[in-house]
């Protein structure tokens, strides 16, 4: 996908992913989707789960006089694994869902798998599908989320089941965010998280410089950007934009720094993989209609797709 595209379709966002909006979520990679589960792989999870939540609720229970649970093996009647599988468009989307009878041990926990469709042809080179990671994973962050994770990369499957966690690369950010503004969704006040280079600093916190830029500004960047595609001048990005501002206000080289953290009305994103992407309803009244709200977070979660790959 070229710097200058944007995924501009409308089509509804798939329902599968309705939960997981307006919670922060943690991106990770893999070299395929997850596989059909076996007896044993559905076992081997959810005792790993119940393990891990019966010693969660030990330790917050201590002074209840009824417990409803004195055994792993009994969280364990209580949980519900299930996949559900979708197609939208050129994508392919798995859900691992799961749920408890029980509402105070666990609320639902999900992780998304979404890969393109054209990946998984008939007569492709299983092996050199495996060295490519190009499955997009979203789990909604929680302590639980990483015992799932390590559950799936220990199943035996062919080709196995490797999932990597994946940290934003400055150049990733960048670009996302340029795409972002190119989306045609109302955009108010930003807010950037620059880092300085080097780590000679006593505290970490000294090494970021936090800009807030208020959205009369954007909306002057937008129109300097359509006044040099108007002048037939090759058009700017915003980013770019954005740090000559800065640089004619501060004299310092903002696109020398890297980029930690980006705050908007629409999605949060940092370097280390966490995104959140919130309700577009409280931003324009067009888009209190489900459908409207949806689909646009759908063309976000695209366009992460195709810039990281």
């Amino acid at each position: 996908m070229s710097d200058g595209d944007a995924i501009t379709d409308e089509s509804v966002a798939p329902s599968i992913l309705n939960h997981l909006f307006s919670h922060t979520l943690k991106l990770y990679k893999s070299n395929r989707s997850i596989p059909e589960l076996t007896r044993d792989d559905i076992k081997y999870i959810k005792s790993n789960i119940s393990k891990y939540l019966f010693s969660v609720y030990q330790r917050q229970s201590r002074d209840m006089i009824i417990r409803t649970y004195t055994s792993a093996r009994e969280v364990y009647s209580d949980l519900k694994l299930s996949i559900r599988d979708e197609i939208e468009g050129q994508y392919r989307l798995k859900v691992l869902s799961l749920k408890s009878r029980n509402k105070i041990l666990i609320s639902t926990q999900s992780i998304v798998f979404i890969s393109k469709t054209d990946n998984e042809r008939d007569g492709d080179d299983d092996d050199e599908v495996a060295k490519k990671f190009n499955t997009l994973i979203l789990a909604r962050l929680s302590p639980l989320h990483q015992i799932i994770i390590k559950s799936l990369n220990n199943l035996t499957c062919d080709p196995p089941l490797i999932i990597s966690n994946h940290e934003l690369s400055n150049v990733s950010i960048y670009n996302f965010i340029n795409h972002l503004f190119e989306t045609g969704l109302m955009i108010t006040d930003v807010q950037l998280t620059y880092t300085l280079p080097g780590s000679s600093v006593i505290n970490d916190n000294l090494r970021n410089i936090v800009v807030n830029i208020p959205q009369s500004n954007i909306s002057t960047f937008k129109i300097r950007q359509r006044q040099q595609e108007d002048q037939e001048e090759e058009m700017r990005s915003i980013m770019s934009i954005i740090n000559e501002f800065l640089f004619d206000h501060s004299k310092l080289k903002f696109e020398q720094l890297s980029i930690h953290k980006f705050i908007s009305n629409i999605i949060n994103i940092s370097i280390d993989g966490k995104i959140k992407i919130k309700p577009l309803q409280s931003s324009y009244p067009e888009y209190q209609s489900n459908d409207n709200n949806n689909s646009s977070q759908w063309l976000l979660i695209k366009n992460f797709y195709e810039l990281l790959h």
